[in-house]
């Protein structure tokens, strides 16, 4: 488990200096959190770790971090804030917005009519 996570903390290096979004999620205590990677990752001025309900996420992107704080707020659950999270990210990837923006226009959209 060690070996993958410090390899999913290169690749989310990489994300970083190519200027792409990235979001770790672990338990809170997690061990994962003290490994080199992790730690060199989290030392970026433009990383934002949130912790809240025994869960701690790290991010580049400040919306996002500010999406799971007011989440959080809300009394989201922690399965709910990992779907909304990610895919706001993949959406941001996808379409080169900011992920805020693009949550704020789902979250006003409405699903199509079935058959539409």
């Amino acid at each position: 488990m060690r070996r993958h996570v410090e390899w999913c903390g290169e690749l989310m290096r990489i994300q970083h200096d190519q200027h792409m979004y990235f979001l770790f999620e672990h338990p809170e205590a997690a061990k994962s959190w003290t490994l080199n990677s992790i730690r060199r990752l989290a030392t970026n001025e433009d990383v934002i770790t949130v912790v809240g309900k025994g869960m701690r996420w790290m991010t580049n992107s400040s919306e996002v971090a500010r999406m799971i704080e007011k989440m959080l707020k809300l009394g989201e659950d922690t399965k709910s804030i990992e779907r909304q999270t990610k895919a706001s990210l993949y959406l941001a990837e996808s379409m080169q917005e900011t992920p805020g923006t693009l949550y704020d226009l789902a979250a006003r959209a409405r699903p199509p009519h079935p058959g539409h």
